[in-house]
């Protein structure tokens, strides 16, 4: 995430020069800029983005991501965030039993939205942050 120093600057002294709380406070900005330019953007055609592939001994999933622009597709902070996607997916499901069995499970948009990732937050928090730092409409099609 990348930060201007006049925001920098106010995140400190919002928080009387305390570093820590004002990374906290950069943090909690940056996600609400996200949500705002999320909400925007949600009415944007999404018909370019990747297919996220993971496999264990015992599973594997797919994963479906779209975005509006091939350009985007392959850009870093894309294609990494659809490999967290997939790498949380695949570890909400090894951690319900009633997924240990050999069997298909379909998830929609908003059954991936509430899977929660690194830091405790949802993927569609994450996803807000990934639609803020690239300005597209994005979405968790389908795994």
């Amino acid at each position: 995430m990348v930060n201007t120093f006049s925001n920098c600057k106010k995140a400190l002294e919002v928080n009387n020069n305390d570093i820590a709380l004002a990374e906290k406070w950069l943090k909690e900005q940056a996600q609400a800029l996200g949500w705002s330019k999320a909400t925007k953007l949600e009415g944007r055609s999404t018909l370019q983005g990747l297919i996220g592939l993971t496999m264990t001994n015992e599973s594997s999933l797919l994963m479906e991501i779209n975005c509006e622009t091939d350009f985007v597709a392959r850009n870093k902070s894309f294609t990494s965030f659809v490999e967290m996607s997939v790498d949380n997916c695949l570890k909400h499901f090894k951690q319900h039993p009633e997924c240990n069995e050999l069997l298909k499970i379909n998830l929609e948009n908003k059954d991936l939205k509430a899977i929660v990732g690194p830091e405790g937050k949802t993927l569609a928090d994450h996803t807000a942050l990934v639609i803020s730092k690239l300005g597209e409409n994005i979405n968790l099609r389908r795994a």
